[in-house]
């Protein structure tokens, strides 16, 4: 009995330590729920965005301050409302619940669990606005419980407004400032050419040599402004998209031929030497659009001569691929003063030169390069320079 006693004893002693050990234990995890439960609720609480959770059937469960604040209602007010009456509009009411349906149904939805969602939200003024909403589901007791986190966006669409309006203004005052420029171009030439006209008519006549080299001088400020009209015109017809680009095929000896000829003179006046070398095996003929590409090649072989005193230009071609594909590479190579390296790609932009000395040293308008890059893109080319100051440039 004796022991049968102290057996009892100690058997209701363990009992007791291990229920003592599972109620720490119990009073400890309800001590975690209760601190994890105080962390959500502040996140939630703290969230700039609007948090609400609702049921399946579409019952409010809970709502964070912010979604206090951006739908209107109090707590007490939503808390056990439907969504459909009091979030979402009329116009989205049927989607919500078709959705909410279809995916209590087959577990599939475009807009549960899909991110960030972009519609409407209404509130409690009735007043309609633009939100960017996520949703998904959590695990309930009884049945399926969602959560949806959700931001207004009322502002951002109202800057996006605002920047699609000023990009619109922009474009139209772009196609207009184009529409203007290739107008007036094109309206300048009609007298330009009847006075170069009559210039070469006048100097047909009897005149003293002063009045020819008047007449002269005319002359040469005439076809320079006749040239920039013209290059302004050609911009004006690249940005409007107006350039038709004709692939036709044609002698490549002869056009380049043509083009050295008619660059000698400049090349003799700055004591250049300009001659063509293939790096490759010559092609006699190659498809592309002629007037465009002699425009490319004459814009570089100038602005190489010009810059170009007592040197050499060389205009270097070479193809690379395989028969009936191959793409030709032309360089313009120089030995003059060199473009410094910020420079080389504002060059190619309008109007720029590599500063005011230069553009005026040369008398250039700062198009050439940039009428060249829009039409090689236009051809489906590309362009680009290196350089070196002191030493030269290749394009």
């Amino acid at each position: 009995m004796g022991a049968l006693s102290i057996g009892m004893v100690l058997v209701l002693s363990a009992l007791t330590i291990s229920l003592l050990l599972l109620s720490l234990q119990a009073q400890q995890r309800a001590r975690q729920m209760r601190e994890t439960a105080n962390r959500l609720t502040t996140i939630l609480e703290t969230s700039l965005d609007a948090v609400v959770v609702f049921s399946a059937t579409g019952r409010i469960l809970a709502i964070n301050s912010a979604a206090e604040q951006m739908f209107e209602f109090q707590r007490a007010e939503a808390i056990g409302g439907k969504m459909t009456d009091l979030l979402v509009p009329a116009l989205h009411r049927e989607k919500f619940l078709s959705t909410i349906r279809d995916y209590m149904l087959n577990g599939q939805s475009d807009i549960i669990g899909a991110g960030r969602i972009s519609m409407t939200a209404m509130r409690k003024s009735r007043a309609i606005f633009p939100i960017e909403f996520s949703i998904d589901q959590i695990g309930g007791s009884d049945e399926p419980i969602f959560v949806t986190f959700i931001r207004d966006i009322t502002e951002r669409r109202a800057t996006e407004l605002t920047l699609v309006e000023a990009r619109d203004k922009a474009l139209a005052g772009e196609r207009a400032k184009a529409e203007f420029l290739a107008v007036m171009s094109h309206e300048m030439r009609t007298p330009l050419n009847g006075l170069l006209g009559t210039l070469g008519l006048l100097q047909d006549t009897p005149l003293s040599d002063q009045q020819h080299a008047y007449i002269s001088n005319m002359q040469a400020s005439g076809k320079l402004l006749m040239h920039h009209v013209n290059d302004v015109l050609e911009i004006s017809k690249l940005e409007a998209g107006k350039v038709a680009i004709t692939n036709t095929p044609f002698s490549l000896h002869d056009m380049l031929e043509e083009i050295i000829q008619g660059q000698a003179p400049q090349a003799q006046a700055n004591a250049n030497t300009l001659n063509v070398h293939w790096v490759s095996q010559p092609v006699p003929y190659i498809v592309c659009d002629p007037v465009r590409l002699r425009q490319i090649l004459l814009n570089l072989l100038s602005n190489a001569l010009k810059f170009t005193k007592n040197g050499a230009v060389t205009l270097e071609i070479e193809t690379f691929g395989k028969a009936n594909s191959e793409e030709i590479e032309f360089r313009v190579i120089d030995t003059g003063i060199g473009i410094q390296e910020q420079y080389l790609e504002q060059i190619f932009g309008d109007f720029e030169t590599v500063d005011g000395t230069y553009g005026r040293a040369t008398q250039g308008t700062g198009l050439g390069l940039g009428i060249s890059r829009r039409l090689t893109r236009a051809m489906g080319g590309e362009i680009g320079v290196e350089s070196t100051v002191d030493v030269g440039s290749v394009f």
